[in-house]
């Protein structure tokens, strides 16, 4: 259940943007779609770690296969490379169920 995107996504945007595919908080369902922007945070920032991001595509990614875990939202933002860095700093590797919430700008 890859986290690759299709290119088609970044058609029309500026060169050098990036498809990031982050995990979404719960919480964030209700706000995010496609075509909105977004400030991302992540839990232990005092601010967002990436501001005015265009939602490129969202969607819910089922529990595994062996019905472990909870359904997620899945979110592509499209971001610069170093929003995408700023992104990945802020997230806990050790930690899988590490997720964005998201304030609709």
């Amino acid at each position: 259940a890859g986290r690759l995107v299709d290119r088609a996504l970044l058609i029309g945007l500026p060169a050098g943007t990036l498809a990031l595919p982050v995990t979404a908080s719960p919480e964030s369902s209700t706000l995010v779609q496609a075509g909105r922007r977004v400030d991302g945070f992540v839990a232990g920032h005092a601010g967002p770690v990436v501001r005015d991001a265009l939602v490129l595509a969202v969607s819910q990614v089922p529990a595994g296969a062996l019905g472990e875990g909870e359904p997620t939202l899945r979110v592509v933002l499209a971001v610069t490379a170093a929003q995408g860095s700023a992104v990945f700093a802020g997230l806990d590797p050790a930690s899988p169920g590490s997720t964005l919430t998201f304030a609709v700008r």
